[in-house]
């Protein structure tokens, strides 16, 4: 058989210490939760969430590696397989992975993504430890200025409770839809900078996706990085969300 080369890095690596301020990270990271969310709509679970196994190729595309602890939930058993730092409590009480399980995984990946941090420090035996007995930290603890959403999302992913975790799909509609709301080190939310001009393009962009209707119409928005392209489709769905 044959597998595809990927030409990118890890998901950490991609971010680079950049946290998640900005929309083009952001959508990377929701690639990889689109890529959780088909497996689990075909009843698979990953069993192995972790940066190394979600890269970001160089067009910005997600792709999820290792598949070779993957397994049908309805059949899979209760034996521990995985990494350790990135398993769920229930696995080590005897649950067997789930959705849920992955999606634990997840949050520590998005945990270190928003504070560059580990979320238990020490070797394994030490990492075990702290996953069985201590409440995962909050990511504000370690993340001043983070999207307040994302934050709540991560904390609630970790959760120690299955039950209790958010869906992939909030998941991946705080990652896209994050970039207007942030929180200080005192949890209050910090106001969304203003949008100011270009409502000449917004009303173009607009009156472009109304008129479509049944038909198939490509824009390309284009520019140096940095001018706003970003901020302009925020505002542009906004709109239309109002």
């Amino acid at each position: 058989f044959t597998m595809d080369l990927v030409d990118g890095t890890d998901v950490l690596g991609f971010l680079a210490g950049r946290g998640l301020g900005r929309a083009e990270d952001r959508a990377a990271l929701a690639g990889i939760v689109d890529g959780l969310l088909a497996l689990h709509e075909a009843g698979v679970v990953h069993r192995d969430i972790k940066p190394s196994n979600a890269w970001i190729d160089r067009s910005g595309q997600a792709v999820l590696l290792d598949f070779g602890l993957a397994a049908l939930a309805a059949d899979a058993s209760g034996a521990v397989a995985g990494t350790t730092a990135y398993l769920a409590p229930e696995l080590f009480q005897g649950a067997g992975p789930s959705p849920e399980s992955d999606g634990y995984a997840l949050g520590v990946l998005l945990f270190e993504a928003l504070t560059r941090s580990p979320l238990f420090d020490g070797y394994t035996p030490a990492v075990l430890g702290q996953t069985l007995t201590k409440a995962a930290p909050s990511a504000l603890d370690r993340s001043e200025g983070a999207p307040a959403e994302l934050v709540r999302l991560v904390d609630g992913l970790l959760a120690r409770d299955p039950a209790q975790r958010p869906s992939l799909r909030e998941v991946r509609r705080a990652l896209i839809g994050s970039a207007a709301t942030t929180l200080t080190s005192t949890g209050r939310a910090a106001e969304p900078p203003p949008f100011v001009g270009r409502r000449g393009l917004l009303a173009a962009l607009e009156e472009a996706f109304l008129g479509a209707r049944d038909e198939v119409r490509v824009v390309r928005l284009l520019g140096p990085p940095g001018i706003g392209k970003s901020a302009l489709l925020a505002e542009l769905r906004a709109g239309l969300e109002r």
